[in-house]
Protein backbone atom coordinates (compact mmCIF):
# COMPACT_ATOMS: atom_id res chain seq x y z
CA UNK A 1 0.00 0.00 0.00
CA UNK A 2 1.54 3.00 -0.49
CA UNK A 3 2.73 5.67 2.15
CA UNK A 4 0.74 8.15 0.96
CA UNK A 5 -2.60 6.23 1.20
CA UNK A 6 -1.44 4.95 4.75
CA UNK A 7 -1.17 8.84 5.58
CA UNK A 8 -4.71 9.62 4.56
CA UNK A 9 -5.76 7.07 6.57
CA UNK A 10 -4.37 7.65 9.71
CA UNK A 11 -5.30 11.14 9.46
CA UNK A 12 -8.83 10.26 8.51
CA UNK A 13 -8.76 8.14 11.66
CA UNK A 14 -7.62 10.68 13.96
CA UNK A 15 -9.63 13.66 12.73
CA UNK A 16 -13.07 11.16 12.80
CA UNK A 17 -11.87 9.30 16.86
CA UNK A 18 -10.37 11.80 18.33
CA UNK A 19 -10.52 15.74 17.00
CA UNK A 20 -14.43 15.89 16.46
CA UNK A 21 -15.50 14.19 19.26
CA UNK A 22 -12.41 16.14 21.59
CA UNK A 23 -13.84 19.81 19.68
CA UNK A 24 -17.73 18.59 20.61
CA UNK A 25 -16.94 17.28 23.98
CA UNK A 26 -14.48 20.04 25.25
CA UNK A 27 -14.02 22.62 22.59
CA UNK A 28 -10.55 21.80 22.26
CA UNK A 29 -7.66 19.14 21.33
CA UNK A 30 -3.96 18.55 21.10
CA UNK A 31 -1.93 16.30 18.95
CA UNK A 32 1.75 15.47 19.77
CA UNK A 33 4.72 14.45 18.23
CA UNK A 34 2.14 15.78 14.86
CA UNK A 35 5.54 15.97 12.26
CA UNK A 36 8.03 14.21 14.45
CA UNK A 37 11.71 15.41 14.76
CA UNK A 38 12.89 15.58 11.30
CA UNK A 39 10.13 17.86 9.55
CA UNK A 40 9.55 19.88 12.81
CA UNK A 41 12.96 20.89 13.22
CA UNK A 42 13.09 22.34 9.89
CA UNK A 43 9.86 24.33 10.53
CA UNK A 44 11.68 25.57 13.39
CA UNK A 45 14.88 26.23 11.92
CA UNK A 46 12.81 28.45 8.90
CA UNK A 47 11.14 30.30 11.58
CA UNK A 48 14.17 31.31 13.88
CA UNK A 49 15.41 32.68 10.64
CA UNK A 50 12.69 34.70 10.49
CA UNK A 51 13.51 35.76 13.26
CA UNK A 52 17.36 36.10 13.03
CA UNK A 53 16.90 38.14 10.06
CA UNK A 54 14.03 40.47 11.57
CA UNK A 55 11.36 39.53 9.48
CA UNK A 56 9.21 40.11 12.50
CA UNK A 57 6.79 42.89 13.14
CA UNK A 58 5.04 43.50 16.57
CA UNK A 59 1.55 41.87 16.79
CA UNK A 60 -1.60 44.24 16.09
CA UNK A 61 -4.48 44.05 18.81
CA UNK A 62 -7.00 44.41 16.02
CA UNK A 63 -6.21 43.91 11.74
CA UNK A 64 -3.31 44.64 10.04
CA UNK A 65 -2.63 48.10 9.30
CA UNK A 66 -5.02 49.91 11.13
CA UNK A 67 -4.65 47.50 14.48
CA UNK A 68 -2.76 49.08 17.22
CA UNK A 69 0.59 47.80 19.10
CA UNK A 70 0.27 47.86 23.00
CA UNK A 71 3.15 45.07 24.32
CA UNK A 72 1.72 45.19 27.75
CA UNK A 73 -1.53 43.28 26.47
CA UNK A 74 0.37 41.43 23.59
CA UNK A 75 3.35 41.00 23.40
CA UNK A 76 4.45 38.87 20.26
CA UNK A 77 6.27 39.36 16.99
CA UNK A 78 4.57 37.85 13.64
CA UNK A 79 4.61 37.17 10.26
CA UNK A 80 2.06 35.74 7.38
CA UNK A 81 3.26 32.90 6.07
CA UNK A 82 1.52 31.13 2.96
CA UNK A 83 3.76 28.02 2.96
CA UNK A 84 4.49 28.46 -0.91
CA UNK A 85 7.86 31.58 -0.32
CA UNK A 86 11.54 30.06 -0.76
CA UNK A 87 12.46 27.73 1.73
CA UNK A 88 8.78 27.04 3.38
CA UNK A 89 9.00 23.76 2.00
CA UNK A 90 8.41 22.30 5.64
CA UNK A 91 5.79 25.11 6.77
CA UNK A 92 3.97 23.80 3.38
CA UNK A 93 3.87 20.59 4.03
CA UNK A 94 2.44 21.32 7.83
CA UNK A 95 -0.05 22.96 6.56
CA UNK A 96 -1.10 20.32 4.04
CA UNK A 97 -1.52 18.14 7.30
CA UNK A 98 -3.72 20.53 9.13
CA UNK A 99 -5.88 20.99 6.11
CA UNK A 100 -6.36 17.63 5.42
CA UNK A 101 -7.18 16.92 8.91
CA UNK A 102 -9.79 19.80 8.99
CA UNK A 103 -11.22 18.52 5.52
CA UNK A 104 -11.67 14.94 6.99
CA UNK A 105 -13.78 16.22 9.83
CA UNK A 106 -16.05 17.51 7.37
CA UNK A 107 -19.66 18.01 8.04
CA UNK A 108 -19.53 16.61 11.36
CA UNK A 109 -18.16 20.46 12.96
CA UNK A 110 -21.68 20.70 13.43
CA UNK A 111 -23.24 24.07 11.96
CA UNK A 112 -19.61 24.60 10.14
CA UNK A 113 -18.45 24.27 6.75
CA UNK A 114 -15.15 24.81 6.64
CA UNK A 115 -13.52 25.17 2.64
CA UNK A 116 -10.91 28.42 3.44
CA UNK A 117 -8.66 29.46 6.16
CA UNK A 118 -5.97 32.17 6.62
CA UNK A 119 -2.68 32.17 6.07
CA UNK A 120 -0.30 30.78 8.60
CA UNK A 121 0.62 33.21 11.26
CA UNK A 122 4.14 32.58 12.49
CA UNK A 123 4.70 34.41 16.56
CA UNK A 124 7.45 34.82 18.66
CA UNK A 125 7.55 35.80 21.89
CA UNK A 126 10.98 37.27 22.69
CA UNK A 127 11.01 35.77 26.32
CA UNK A 128 11.31 39.15 27.86
CA UNK A 129 7.96 38.61 30.23
CA UNK A 130 5.52 39.36 27.43
CA UNK A 131 2.55 37.65 26.54
CA UNK A 132 -1.34 37.94 25.49
CA UNK A 133 -4.11 39.15 27.80
CA UNK A 134 -6.93 36.99 27.95
CA UNK A 135 -9.15 37.17 24.82
CA UNK A 136 -11.30 35.85 22.01
CA UNK A 137 -10.20 35.04 18.70
CA UNK A 138 -13.63 36.09 16.99
CA UNK A 139 -16.24 37.48 19.13
CA UNK A 140 -17.84 39.45 16.06
CA UNK A 141 -18.45 36.68 13.72
CA UNK A 142 -15.33 37.56 11.35
CA UNK A 143 -16.09 33.79 10.02
CA UNK A 144 -13.10 32.08 12.09
CA UNK A 145 -14.21 28.84 13.87
CA UNK A 146 -11.38 26.73 14.23
CA UNK A 147 -8.14 27.83 15.58
CA UNK A 148 -5.26 25.49 15.15
CA UNK A 149 -1.96 26.27 16.72
CA UNK A 150 1.38 24.26 16.08
CA UNK A 151 4.30 25.11 18.55
CA UNK A 152 8.04 24.79 17.60
CA UNK A 153 9.59 25.04 21.36
CA UNK A 154 12.02 22.22 22.36
CA UNK A 155 13.33 21.54 26.22
CA UNK A 156 9.91 23.64 26.98
CA UNK A 157 9.49 23.74 30.87
CA UNK A 158 6.57 26.08 32.10
CA UNK A 159 7.52 25.97 35.43
CA UNK A 160 11.18 28.44 34.33
CA UNK A 161 9.82 29.41 31.20
CA UNK A 162 5.87 30.28 31.66
CA UNK A 163 4.70 30.58 28.16
CA UNK A 164 1.09 28.67 28.83
CA UNK A 165 -1.81 29.07 26.88
CA UNK A 166 -4.49 28.71 29.54
CA UNK A 167 -8.07 28.37 27.73
CA UNK A 168 -10.92 29.38 29.72
CA UNK A 169 -13.93 27.06 28.45
CA UNK A 170 -17.23 29.07 28.66
CA UNK A 171 -19.46 27.46 31.65
CA UNK A 172 -16.81 25.24 33.09
CA UNK A 173 -15.00 24.57 36.26
CA UNK A 174 -11.74 24.51 35.23
CA UNK A 175 -9.44 26.09 33.22
CA UNK A 176 -7.05 24.33 30.40
CA UNK A 177 -3.64 24.83 30.79
CA UNK A 178 -1.56 23.79 27.16
CA UNK A 179 2.22 23.50 27.38
CA UNK A 180 3.97 24.81 23.98
CA UNK A 181 5.95 22.06 23.48
CA UNK A 182 7.72 21.11 20.37
CA UNK A 183 5.82 19.33 17.62
CA UNK A 184 2.46 20.18 19.33
CA UNK A 185 -0.39 20.83 17.29
CA UNK A 186 -3.81 22.31 19.27
CA UNK A 187 -6.98 22.70 17.74
CA UNK A 188 -10.10 25.12 19.76
CA UNK A 189 -12.95 26.86 18.72
CA UNK A 190 -12.32 30.44 17.53
CA UNK A 191 -15.18 31.84 18.94
CA UNK A 192 -16.63 32.82 22.53
CA UNK A 193 -16.27 29.33 24.29
CA UNK A 194 -12.89 29.63 24.37
CA UNK A 195 -11.10 33.16 25.76
CA UNK A 196 -7.85 32.59 25.99
CA UNK A 197 -4.60 33.49 27.06
CA UNK A 198 -1.08 33.41 26.84
CA UNK A 199 0.92 33.66 29.93
CA UNK A 200 3.93 35.82 30.23
CA UNK A 201 7.00 33.86 28.58
CA UNK A 202 10.71 34.21 30.04
CA UNK A 203 12.27 32.25 27.05
CA UNK A 204 12.08 32.85 23.24
CA UNK A 205 8.79 30.79 22.07
CA UNK A 206 7.60 30.37 18.71
CA UNK A 207 4.09 29.23 17.36
CA UNK A 208 2.26 29.06 14.13
CA UNK A 209 -1.64 30.02 14.14
CA UNK A 210 -3.92 29.41 11.17
CA UNK A 211 -7.60 30.07 11.52
CA UNK A 212 -10.17 28.17 9.65
CA UNK A 213 -13.28 30.00 8.58
CA UNK A 214 -16.97 28.83 8.10
CA UNK A 215 -18.35 29.50 4.85
CA UNK A 216 -21.45 31.27 5.34
CA UNK A 217 -20.36 33.68 8.55
CA UNK A 218 -17.55 34.64 6.47
CA UNK A 219 -19.71 35.41 3.00
CA UNK A 220 -22.04 37.73 6.17
CA UNK A 221 -18.97 39.16 7.60
CA UNK A 222 -17.38 40.82 4.44
CA UNK A 223 -21.27 41.67 3.80
CA UNK A 224 -20.57 43.88 6.67
CA UNK A 225 -17.18 44.90 5.96
CA UNK A 226 -18.52 46.14 2.48
CA UNK A 227 -21.24 48.08 4.01
CA UNK A 228 -19.81 49.87 7.02
CA UNK A 229 -17.17 50.39 5.45
CA UNK A 230 -19.52 52.62 2.74
CA UNK A 231 -21.23 54.15 6.05
CA UNK A 232 -17.37 55.13 7.60
CA UNK A 233 -16.55 56.86 4.12
CA UNK A 234 -19.87 58.92 3.77
CA UNK A 235 -19.40 59.98 7.37
CA UNK A 236 -15.78 61.12 6.89
CA UNK A 237 -17.10 62.71 3.82
CA UNK A 238 -19.65 65.15 5.89
CA UNK A 239 -17.09 65.74 8.70
CA UNK A 240 -14.51 66.62 6.27
CA UNK A 241 -17.29 69.24 4.21
CA UNK A 242 -18.17 70.26 7.26
CA UNK A 243 -21.92 69.29 7.88
CA UNK A 244 -21.08 67.14 11.24
CA UNK A 245 -24.28 64.86 11.72
CA UNK A 246 -25.04 63.70 15.38
CA UNK A 247 -24.35 60.25 14.75
CA UNK A 248 -20.67 61.35 13.52
CA UNK A 249 -19.07 61.52 16.96
CA UNK A 250 -21.22 58.60 18.79
CA UNK A 251 -21.79 54.76 18.66
CA UNK A 252 -22.29 54.89 14.92
CA UNK A 253 -19.38 56.44 13.44
CA UNK A 254 -18.07 53.87 16.30
CA UNK A 255 -19.18 50.65 14.93
CA UNK A 256 -18.85 51.71 11.95
CA UNK A 257 -15.18 51.43 12.32
CA UNK A 258 -14.66 48.68 14.24
CA UNK A 259 -16.28 45.81 12.57
CA UNK A 260 -13.83 46.24 9.59
CA UNK A 261 -10.57 46.51 12.09
CA UNK A 262 -11.89 43.01 13.58
CA UNK A 263 -12.46 41.39 9.90
CA UNK A 264 -9.78 43.34 8.27
CA UNK A 265 -6.33 41.04 8.96
CA UNK A 266 -8.35 38.26 6.87
CA UNK A 267 -9.14 40.40 3.80
CA UNK A 268 -5.58 41.95 3.96
CA UNK A 269 -3.03 38.81 4.80
CA UNK A 270 -5.50 36.27 1.52
CA UNK A 271 -7.65 33.24 2.00
CA UNK A 272 -6.38 30.09 0.87
CA UNK A 273 -7.86 27.22 -0.28
CA UNK A 274 -7.76 24.14 1.90
CA UNK A 275 -5.27 21.29 -0.14
CA UNK A 276 -6.38 18.31 -1.12
CA UNK A 277 -3.11 16.77 -1.85
CA UNK A 278 -0.50 15.57 0.64
CA UNK A 279 3.35 16.64 -1.04
CA UNK A 280 6.12 14.35 -0.91
CA UNK A 281 8.53 15.93 1.11
CA UNK A 282 12.35 15.12 0.98
CA UNK A 283 15.73 16.15 2.28
CA UNK A 284 18.77 15.68 1.39
CA UNK A 285 21.05 14.65 4.96
CA UNK A 286 24.46 13.55 4.17
CA UNK A 287 24.05 12.55 0.34
CA UNK A 288 21.12 9.92 1.68
CA UNK A 289 17.53 10.94 0.98
CA UNK A 290 14.66 11.12 3.17
CA UNK A 291 11.42 10.79 2.54
CA UNK A 292 9.07 12.25 5.01
CA UNK A 293 6.58 9.58 5.19
CA UNK A 294 4.18 7.61 7.84
CA UNK A 295 7.56 6.36 9.45
CA UNK A 296 8.39 10.05 10.02
CA UNK A 297 5.37 11.64 10.81
CA UNK A 298 4.12 10.20 14.60
CA UNK A 299 0.88 11.77 15.46
CA UNK A 300 -0.04 11.32 18.61
CA UNK A 301 -1.91 12.41 22.13
CA UNK A 302 -1.89 13.57 25.30
CA UNK A 303 -0.36 10.31 27.85
CA UNK A 304 -4.14 9.80 29.60
CA UNK A 305 -6.04 11.04 26.72
CA UNK A 306 -7.51 13.99 28.31
CA UNK A 307 -5.87 17.20 26.73
CA UNK A 308 -6.62 19.83 29.89
CA UNK A 309 -5.68 20.42 33.27
CA UNK A 310 -7.93 20.86 35.37
CA UNK A 311 -5.95 23.66 37.63
CA UNK A 312 -8.65 26.52 38.52
CA UNK A 313 -12.10 27.88 38.27
CA UNK A 314 -13.15 30.04 35.34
Amino acid sequence: MPLGHIMRLDLERIALEYVVPCLHDIGFCYLDNFLGEVVGDCVLERVKRMHRDGELADGQLAGPSRGVAKRHLRGDQIKWIGGTEEGCEAINFLLTLIDRLVMYCGSRLGKYYVKERSKAMVACYPGNGTGYVRHVDNPNGDGRCITCIYYLNKNWDSKLHGGILRIFPEGKSYVADVEPIFDRLLFFWSDRRNPHEVQPSYATRYAMTVWYFDAEERAEAKKKFRNLTEVSLKIAKKHDSGREHPSDSGPMRGLAMQYPVNVAFTMQEGMHALHNEIPCLAFFVMDHVIVVATQAWNPGCCQDNTPWTSSGQT
